[in-house]
């Protein structure tokens, strides 16, 4: 009788927000500099980094500053993006 307040608490918790650079997940970006296999920069909510395709098929693949991308993943400080469509 102890211990079931304690864990009936811990069974209605919500689930846990991700923090930190999980949070930009999925979020949408603006190109600031042409991201390419090479470089590019992105801004994600006010932040500017650098971000890079998240698929280049052709090492060529440009997506060019301006356009409207989404987050699919952060590696180290890069954000691996995908333009929308």
């Amino acid at each position: 009788w102890l211990v079931r307040p304690v864990v009936l608490r811990h069974l209605h918790q919500p689930p846990a927000q991700p923090l930190g650079v999980e949070a930009l997940v999925g979020r949408t970006a603006e190109v600031v500099r042409d991201v390419s296999s090479r470089s590019g920069t992105v801004r994600i909510d006010g932040e500017v980094w650098s971000a890079r395709p998240c698929h280049p098929h052709d090492p060529e693949y440009v997506i060019p500053a301006g356009a409207t991308v989404s987050v699919l993943a952060i590696r180290g400080a890069t954000a691996l993006v995908h333009p929308q469509e």
